[in-house]
């Protein structure tokens, strides 16, 4: 346009100055002036009509498209074309942001390029100290749409419409950080990129200069994006090799507060925060607890009660995703651990499917953490679970080698203690049967016959299991057979035992006792019961009686009181005594045997001997167990009938 108006103008200074000649000669008659030839004349009349049609050619364009060119635009073309693809793309996209903030005096300007899941703050130029625009643009919003659909620019404003708060918020954000105008970054149509500006002068899209403008625009569209993708596929392979070299140092450690203490190390060479922690799902009850961490209020955390689907770290266990939060201050899920978080990252770390922890990072400012940040963290979650779970599995096998180990000793010790073959006694009728569980308990009994013929009757149970059980059942054992050879009355007995465990042990050590002394000559029990399951009298009639006299269980407190009581049986009586892994063995849906399941048997039995009785309630009682699965503690079953005659 500009050379054909110039050309114009120079045909109609020649036709101008044509016609004044022509006009003089026809009409004037004249064929000089002043002695001067009309030739000269005719020539220097073209070119000051040239000059002056020239001149108003001249403020003619400036009155048309006014300062629509600028002395940036030339450079930006050549600090375009100068770029190479696979050169550094932080430093040109850098360099864009610093020539459009100066030469196109857009003041603060920053860029961000589709990173495929987000667009992400590429490069910042022109922001005051502290005043750092850091977001990730979420793609696929109303935000992209609005950018999108415009072919020059869009003026951001408070009132403009969005169909999610999350974008609303983000074009206020960037407002309140001093940006006001977006310019789309498109290939075809589809958008690659945005350019905020602080300022923008709407004159750089008009007249000529403006279309260069915008060619200008889409050839930097494309020099960006393949710079931006060569840039991920250089960074996607950065993080390849140090996703292995993490690999290959996790897997040389198998102690499992090392490997924690190792990864937040790591952790704090790739990604920025200001606290971050290790936390994982433990028992049954999968509760959440914290293995390690940094920049956190150790009294702060451990008052907190975490739970699967309750805050940011539960909710991203329950829903086995990883969470990005720009600005917790709009996070309802987050839970105030520190004062001073604006952002956080959490990633699960998911192990053959189950969710044995998480990752959570946190920062001081808001939106500081992108989804190349999310992707990073992903990565080492990943590799991380495999190494924490090898970890907990070798510290479980080495506590399962050693608990093993020491239920074999506690077995042994066990098995020492208990008698092997009982003596036949005048008058009683006995079978005796201990049945161990998988966890060795505590369980005891004994029967032993005084030299003025009286038979002595024992059983307990030590609280806990395996090795302390084991020992505290043999101080009780040892105790015990000391105290019966002084021929005390029952009560004094099992009061003077009391004392001594309670001497001897924690305040979380005790034991149930019952000890009784049988009178064959005239069929009296007396008995004194120290916290243990009453025995049960099962009488010739059918009648059931209960020995419950006595006290508190042993060790429990320190003065208890014990009183003593006497029963006297008849012949085809029966006496059992048992231990609470009876009555508390367990059916799949998790009931209890009961002690009134045992009532009822024994009540209906029809047993006659004692070998017959207790096989009929151990085959109730595996019948209830469905073969003793369910059962985790020790079972001591003593039947004893009145005969009236000696054992044969």
């Amino acid at each position: 346009m500009t050379r054909k108006l110039r050309n114009l103008l120079t045909k109609l200074s020649v036709f101008a100055t044509y016609f004044i000649l022509f006009w003089s000669y026809e009409k004037l008659q004249l064929k000089a002036i002043d002695g001067l030839p009309l030739l000269m004349i005719y020539v220097s009349l073209i070119l000051l009509s040239y000059s002056y049609l020239n001149n108003l050619y001249e403020q003619l364009l400036k009155n048309l498209s006014p300062e629509s060119t600028h002395p940036g635009l030339d450079k930006l073309i050549s600090y375009i074309s100068s770029h190479e693809y696979g050169s550094d793309y932080s430093r040109f996209v850098k360099g864009i942001a610093e020539l459009l903030s100066v030469d196109f005096n857009m003041k603060m300007t920053s860029i961000f390029m589709d990173s495929g899941k987000a667009y992400t703050q590429d490069a910042i130029y022109g922001a005051e100290d502290g005043k750092d625009l850091k977001l990730s643009v979420l793609g696929g919003g109303n935000f992209e749409e609005l950018i999108t659909s415009t072919d020059d620019y869009l003026k951001l404003e408070k009132d403009l419409y969005f169909r999610t708060v999350e974008n609303k918020r983000l074009c206020l954000l960037c407002i309140e950080k001093g940006f006001s105008y977006v310019i789309p970054l498109k290939i075809d149509d589809k958008s690659v990129g945005m350019i905020f500006s602080e300022t923008l002068n709407e004159s750089h899209f008009a007249g000529e200069s403006g279309n260069t403008f915008r060619d200008a625009l889409n050839t930097l569209s494309k020099q960006l994006r393949m710079s931006k993708l060569s840039s991920i596929l250089e960074k996607e392979s950065v993080r390849k090799n140090t996703m292995l070299g993490l690999s290959e140092k996790l897997s040389a450690l198998d102690d499992a507060e090392a490997l924690l203490k190792s990864i937040l190390e790591y952790l704090s060479g790739v990604i920025s925060f200001d606290a971050a922690g290790i936390f994982l799902v433990k028992g049954k009850d999968k509760k959440i607890i914290n293995r390690h961490q940094v920049g956190y209020d150790q009294k702060r955390l451990k008052e907190l009660d975490l739970k699967i689907g309750k805050g940011v770290i539960g909710i991203s266990i329950e829903q086995k995703k990883a969470i990005l939060i720009p600005d917790v201050a709009y996070e309802p899920a987050y839970i105030p651990v520190r004062e001073t978080t604006g952002s956080e990252i959490c990633v699960p770390l998911i192990r053959r499917g189950h969710v044995i922890g998480a990752f959570n990072v946190e920062k001081d400012e808001t939106y500081a953490y992108g989804f190349d940040d999310l992707e990073m963290l992903t990565g080492i979650a990943n590799i991380a679970a495999v190494a924490i779970d090898n970890a907990i599995l070798f510290k479980e096998s080495k506590e399962k080698e050693e608990l093993e180990r020491d239920l074999t000793i506690a077995a042994d010790i066990q098995k020492a203690l208990l008698p092997t073959n009982l003596p036949s006694f005048p008058g009683l009728e006995i079978e005796a049967w201990t049945i161990p569980s998988k966890m060795v308990g505590g369980d005891l009994y004994d029967i032993s016959q005084f030299a003025s013929g009286r038979i002595s009757l024992a059983i307990g149970d030590v609280s806990g299991k395996g090795v302390p059980a084991a020992i505290l059942m043999a101080n009780l054992y040892a105790s015990y057979k000391s105290l019966a050879r002084t021929n005390l009355p029952v009560e004094s007995l099992v009061s003077n035992l009391n004392g001594i465990i309670y001497d001897n042990t924690t305040d979380d050590r005790y034991a149930t006792f019952f000890y009784g002394v049988y009178d064959p000559d005239n069929k009296k029990l007396a008995y004194c019961n120290g916290g243990h399951n009453p025995p049960i009298v099962r009488r010739k009639s059918g009648e059931i009686e209960l020995l419950k006299v006595g006290g508190p269980a042993i060790g429990f407190v320190t003065d208890g009181e014990y009183l003593s009581e006497v029963t006297e049986f008849v012949e085809g009586d029966f006496l059992v005594l048992y231990t609470d892994g009876v009555t508390e063995a367990e059916d799949r849906s998790g009931n209890f045997y009961g002690y009134e399941r045992l009532e009822q048997l024994l009540i209906k039995t029809k047993a006659v001997s004692a070998t017959k009785l207790s096989e009929e309630i151990l085959y109730d009682l595996n019948k209830f167990t469905n073969n003793g699965d369910q059962r985790s503690d020790d079972i001591t079953l003593i039947c004893i009938m009145i005969s009236g005659l000696a054992k044969q």
